[in-house]
């Protein structure tokens, strides 16, 4: 009988380039189409535009990523992800 440890998980996480991916995509937010939706999306920007600026949520699109080449894409593009949003 195995045990319950997996003796084949990693023990790190790494992430692999794409080369065909974008270097940044783009998440959507939706409610239904009345004045509590509009007062969600409003509270919701809001929000987004006091934390855009930090540093914490400059952070957020580098979580997970190891690969030096692709964090300086990464790095490299945030102004235009920014500015998109």
């Amino acid at each position: 009988m195995r045990s319950c440890k997996n003796e084949d998980a990693p023990s790190s996480i790494s992430s692999i380039p794409i080369t065909e991916m974008a270097p940044f995509a783009y998440v959507y937010l939706s409610c239904t189409k009345n004045a509590w939706g509009k007062k969600v999306i409003e509270r919701w920007n809001a929000a987004l535009n006091r934390i855009k600026p930090t540093q914490e949520y400059r952070k957020i699109p580098e979580i997970g990523h190891t690969d030096e080449k692709e964090l300086k894409l990464i790095r490299e593009h945030y102004g235009a992800f920014i500015k998109a949003q």
